[in-house]
């Protein structure tokens, strides 16, 4: 939390120096954090918080979550990560993270509750992910228990057999296979 309003404020020296640590100490290994929306749902801000130049970490989990009682848009992935690329988090660095939750007592910021997207609905979103971010590094879902007697991953089946066939089908193109000179 760069505003410490939430959670233990945590400045980008501080970040920066554990991802240097965790770099020095374990060669090859990646960091990762999420951001923290600075702005409001029609307008996303990343700025002056954390990005690559003032923290060294690897990887930004970018978290819109656009299904809500009081909206569902799905344009709202698009403008996050506008917004990101914008406060200098590179494409290659951005990291979906997809709405896996609803109901409960989260309240958001345009006055009412997360819903539970239906299946349907996270296509949509994987769908607006992959033309922004077409081969990120790797991507999460938040999340899989109930915290706050919210619908999660963890007790939807519908979700959790859409989520296994996402993880266990390959949408790249394998590279060509050129035959060996003769």
């Amino acid at each position: 939390d760069p505003t410490g309003k939430y959670h233990t404020k945590v400045s980008a020296a501080n970040l920066k120096a554990e991802s240097d640590w965790i770099h020095s100490h374990f060669p090859g290994a990646k960091t990762f954090i999420t951001l923290m929306d600075m702005g409001s749902y029609t307008d996303s801000n990343y700025n002056n918080t954390y990005n690559p130049a003032n923290t060294g970490i690897d990887y930004y989990g970018i978290n819109p979550y656009p299904v809500r009682t009081t909206a569902v848009d799905f344009n709202y992935i698009d403008r996050a990560v506008a917004a990101a690329l914008e406060a200098g988090i590179p494409q290659s660095a951005i990291i979906p993270v997809y709405q896996t939750f609803g109901g409960g007592g989260w309240a958001t910021n345009t006055g009412g509750s997360y819903v539970m997207p239906t299946t349907s609905q996270m296509q949509t979103m994987m769908d607006h992910w992959e033309k922004l971010v077409p081969n990120p590094a790797f991507d999460m879902a938040y999340k899989w228990a109930s915290q706050n007697g919210e619908t999660s991953l963890g007790n939807t089946s519908s979700m959790q057999s859409f989520f296994k066939e996402h993880n266990t089908t390959t949408t790249t193109t394998p590279p060509p296979t050129t035959p060996p000179p003769t």
